[in-house]
């Protein structure tokens, strides 16, 4: 389902709601249960849309940039999962913790020596590289596999799928 303008509406509707954290779980319970699996594609904030899809789904997979700001923003998810955990009695499994976007650069490589360190068994063996025709792609509204199937971060994004049926 593509996301569309309204949730930031239905963000604010949430928020007002009593329990609003487990509104996406109670609506797509019945729908989901024919599935193998479902993603649901959050924002990079930490707001009443990505709770409930959290909640929802009990599982998350964590894309995340080789950079240092990324490191503060995964604590922050981290003690959010903790404050859900606490505040709706749900668990969240971190499935893996994916390194996207990762440039060829001496912080990139650090941050990922520290992720894979810290996150031995979370931290997938392979990232997704920033690549230029991965831009390219998305803006010519095509996937990767068609845009260029030559492009050295098919094979990530294959493996990464394979994780996703690995793990459903």
């Amino acid at each position: 389902m593509p996301s569309h303008i309204a949730l930031f509406a239905a963000e604010r509707e949430l928020i007002l709601q009593r329990a609003g954290e487990k509104r996406l779980k109670r609506v797509l319970g019945p729908v989901i249960s024919g599935y193998d699996f479902v993603l649901i594609d959050c924002p990079p904030t930490l707001g009443q849309l990505t709770d409930n899809a959290l909640v929802a789904t009990e599982r998350v997979l964590v894309p995340i940039q080789a950079e240092d700001t990324s490191i503060r923003a995964l604590e922050m998810l981290f003690d959010q999962l903790t404050t859900l955990e606490e505040a709706v009695e749900a668990h969240v499994e971190i499935v893996a913790i994916v390194p996207n976007l990762v440039s060829s650069n001496l912080v990139s490589r650090r941050i990922l020596g520290d992720l894979r360190e810290a996150f031995p068994d979370k931290v997938t063996d392979f990232e997704i590289r920033r690549r230029v025709d991965l831009a390219k792609a998305w803006h010519e509204g095509k996937s990767i596999f068609t845009y260029n199937p030559r492009c050295d971060v098919v094979d990530a994004f294959q493996r990464l799928a394979g994780l996703i049926m690995e793990v459903s």
